[in-house]
């Protein structure tokens, strides 16, 4: 997955868009060249074999289209686009998630909570491989509100990424205390009038 991250102005506020890893995906695009990985190998043997016991060598071309599909498959699976996410902050303290949170804790649209509610916006592992495993996406986003009350607003992030977008979030909401202009100078040039 390619991550991004970006602040953007709307007409009523700011907001940051991100995207997620979609790990059943990526998984399922490596399983597959691993199994194309295997199926030529087993092919080439069984041609070997079949060779050596006098039958034509056509088994070889079998193997072909599977050694061959195995880096499309796996450049595939690496450039996944990432499941899109967003959070807005908009005039009068209205919080939205116009493409929902990464547990589904929040609803399309509207929060309850406003903008004055939140207390913190960090950083949290969401994963925590064996010693021995490689895993990418192990962390998250949360927002911990006033009351107590944690949104997991993020997940299946690498770490660099994570800590990105809390920042971006922290920035964001500050900059609604201040207006548009503070979030970001692209969001300077998009700036509107309230």
């Amino acid at each position: 997955m390619i991550f991004k991250c970006e602040v953007i102005a709307k007409l009523d506020g700011v907001g940051v868009e991100w995207c997620e890893a979609r790990t059943t995906l990526e998984t399922l695009g490596h399983g597959f060249a691993y199994f194309l990985i295997w199926a030529g190998m087993v092919v080439c043997i069984m041609s070997t074999a079949a060779v050596a016991q006098g039958y034509s060598a056509w088994w070889f071309m079998l193997a072909v289209p599977c050694f061959a599909a195995v880096k499309p498959v796996m450049w595939c699976a690496w450039r996944i686009s990432g499941k899109p996410r967003a959070i807005c902050f908009k005039r009068g303290g209205v919080i939205e998630s116009p493409h929902g949170l990464f547990n589904w804790t929040n609803s399309i649209g509207p929060w309850k909570a406003t903008l004055g509610d939140i207390a913190n916006i960090e950083v949290e592992q969401i994963v925590f491989p064996k010693p021995n495993e490689d895993v990418p996406y192990t962390h998250g986003v949360r927002m911990i509100l006033k009351s107590g009350r944690v949104y997991h607003i993020a997940g299946n992030l690498m770490p660099d990424h994570a800590h990105e977008l809390a920042v971006s979030l922290s920035q964001v909401r500050e900059a609604m205390r201040y207006g548009v202009s503070a979030a970001s100078p692209r969001a300077r040039s998009r700036e509107v009038e309230y």
